[in-house]
């Protein structure tokens, strides 16, 4: 996988509105700055090429492969949603101690045993962004509690409350005070650049749902 695949299969085959709506949310000083062009003026083949650019800047400045950052937004998202599945627990059944397994925490497993997080392919990150996802969106919905079980439906997910509750994540940082656990303020950044992908991956699941 390389930038030109990813944009190829993502924002490339949105609808007209769906490229639309993910440009204007794109090109944006909180993303891929424009500087003074506004993003209306810019065309769906413009914004592909901002997007490449930026990915390839962010190679450049990161030292890492787009198939690197594509492990990274992999690992990403599982350290966002594996703490917010419920565990496995013993219970007594008939006089006999059995492991019991929710549903949810079954659901995770399949789907970090789905993807190849050295060489991911378009089809395999799909669709373990929208199981992920799907995790989160049920934590959401659950006010941040433990799931134990879901609804797999794609037409679930939200890609701008998903990320604005993801931007407000928190991980406790060397001095034991809390902080973002993504940094979204520097441009070229993995942290953004995942942020970018993440709603990329959104946009092409959400459309012709």
């Amino acid at each position: 996988m390389d930038r030109k695949e990813f944009i190829i299969e993502t924002v490339d085959k949105l609808t007209e509105d769906a490229a639309r709506a993910l440009r204007d949310i794109l090109l944006d000083e909180r993303f891929v700055p424009l500087g003074m062009t506004e993003a209306d003026k810019v065309g769906r083949e413009g914004f592909e090429e901002k997007l490449f650019d930026y990915f390839e800047k962010v190679e450049l400045t990161s030292g890492k492969s787009f198939e690197r950052l594509a492990a990274a937004y992999i690992e990403a998202l599982d350290a966002v949603v594996a703490p917010r599945v419920a565990q496995s627990h013993p219970r007594l059944s008939e006089g006999e101690h059995v492991i019991m397994i929710p549903a949810a925490r079954t659901y995770y497993y399949d789907t970090v045993s789905s993807v190849d997080v050295e060489k991911p392919t378009m089809s395999s990150l799909r669709e373990y962004t929208c199981r992920m996802m799907l995790m989160y969106t049920a934590s959401l919905d659950e006010k941040g509690k433990e799931i134990y079980s879901l609804r797999e439906d794609p037409s679930l997910l939200d890609p701008e409350r998903i990320m604005s509750a993801m931007a407000k994540e928190k991980v406790t940082g060397f001095s034991g005070k809390k902080k973002n656990r993504f940094n979204l303020r520097v441009r070229f950044t993995v942290d953004r650049c995942i942020f970018i992908m993440a709603y990329m991956m959104l946009f092409a699941i959400t459309d012709r749902v």
